[in-house]
Formats: structure tokens, sequence, C-alpha cells
């Protein structure tokens, strides 16, 4: 959105005398009371700390992502907090610039129609079993405490253990899954500055994950097997090349 030339961009409301913050802990535990005076008062509202504008409206909302003309998802993450001394391992840019979430149609479509079509209501329901076996692992890991931290314990754990058994990677690389997704965010544009030693660490651990991530693409492109990653990696186009690089 570009603001009119002579008028101020509205901002959003105070509450309780704090201005919105969406990287304080405590607004990003409750953001709502400033979401609701945003809604009444400024429902389209300017961060400038951060850059950005803010829509809360349902009606509104919808329009932005329908609207793939006026705003483009390209830059929905953008990672400018990569190490210097390793931005060499990603000649490309880094990984999730080619990501659905990064991308307008009609490279979007097609690429989603490709997932779409591997990620299928039947593969889900043939890994209904597994999933409940993640779900009673969980629940044993706690039920004889008689108590649990229900979010660590069990619904942070859940979906990335459920979805590195349906990708098809191997379940000691669970916890790498979740790290290289915070690392991200932690690395973008966005996230509070990294100290120059945290950006490193994070970085290398990035190149570590990504690296791997090639190797295992590898060998299920020579290896097909019953998995999410098998069923993206092979689909063909109309001429027979590879749907996917």
């Amino acid at each position: 959105m570009t603001q009119a030339r002579g008028r101020t961009a509205p901002t959003c409301p105070v509450v309780d005398g704090r201005e919105f913050d969406p990287l304080d802990p405590e607004q990003a535990a409750n953001p709502y009371p400033w979401l609701h005076a945003a809604q009444a008062e400024a429902p389209v509202f300017y961060l400038p700390e951060l850059d950005l504008w803010c829509v809360t409206r349902y009606e509104d909302v919808l329009e932005v992502l329908r609207d793939t003309e006026t705003f483009s998802s390209r830059n929905v993450i953008r990672i400018t907090q990569l190490s210097p001394e390793v931005a060499e391992s990603f000649p490309d840019g880094y990984p999730n610039h080619n990501g659905l979430a990064c991308l307008d149609p009609p490279k979007h479509d097609r690429l989603r129609k490709i997932a779409q079509r591997a990620f299928t209501p039947k593969m889900i329901a043939s890994r209904k079993a597994e999933v409940r076996g993640l779900c009673d692992a969980l629940v044993d890991a706690f039920a004889d405490d008689g108590q649990c931290d229900f979010v660590p314990q069990f619904t942070n754990r859940l979906p990335i253990q459920a979805i590195t058994r349906i990708v098809g990677a191997p379940d000691d690389r669970t916890e790498d899954f979740v790290t290289f997704a915070e690392d991200t965010v932690a690395m973008s544009a966005s996230a509070p500055p990294l100290d120059p030693e945290d950006q490193r660490v994070r970085s290398l651990r990035s190149v570590a994950f990504t690296d791997w991530l090639r190797a295992f693409i590898a060998e299920r492109r020579e290896s097909p097997r019953d998995d999410l990653a098998s069923g993206l990696i092979h689909p063909r186009t109309d001429d027979g090349e590879p749907a996917l690089s």
C-alpha cells in the first residue's frame, strides 16, 4: 500500500498506554486488545518500526489474499540476517524463497497442484494409525505424572512429528526441522537483530540442514518410497520431464 501525499498514516490505537508491538512476548501471547481496538478505530494501520501495514478486518484480509496483482507474496519472508561467511552457500537465494508462501500465481498455482496430487485425502487416511501412535506415545510420556503442560509437551510436538513421518524423513531429524524453521524466522528482516555470533551459528545450522535435505531429495529421486517427498519429486509434465527441478 502507498500513503496518500500530505496525509498521516493511521497507527494502531494505544492500549493501557502501550503501543502495539507484535515482537513483544507478552503481546504476542495476547495481541487481541490491540487488534480489537484497531478493528474499531483503525482497521488498516502502519507500523513504522517494521515498515509494514496491518490489516485486521476479515473482509479486508480476504481482499488482500485474493488480489495478487496488488499484494505480492514474494517478500513475505525476507532473510536479511544471514551470516556473510555462509551467504555463498545459497547462490540461488535462501531456500524459503521458492516456498509456496513466497510465490504468486501462476507459479504458486502450478506448484500447489503438484502438492495437492501428492498430499491426497487417501494418503492422509492411510497414516491415521501411525499418527494415532504418535499421539499415544506423547501422552504416555507424561501420563504417570498426572499432569502436563499441554502446549510444549503435546501440541508443539505432534504436528512436526507427524509432518516428519509423512514427508518420509527419519524420526531423528524431527528436531532439525523445528530448528530450521525457528532459525529462518530469527534471520528474517522482521525479527529482532541478531548478535554476530547468534547469526553465525544459525546460518551454519541452516547450511548443514539444507545440505542434508539435498541429499535426502537425491536419494528419494533414485529410490522412491511411499511418502510425500517421493510423491512431490516424481510427477512428470505432459512432455515427460520432471515437474519439479
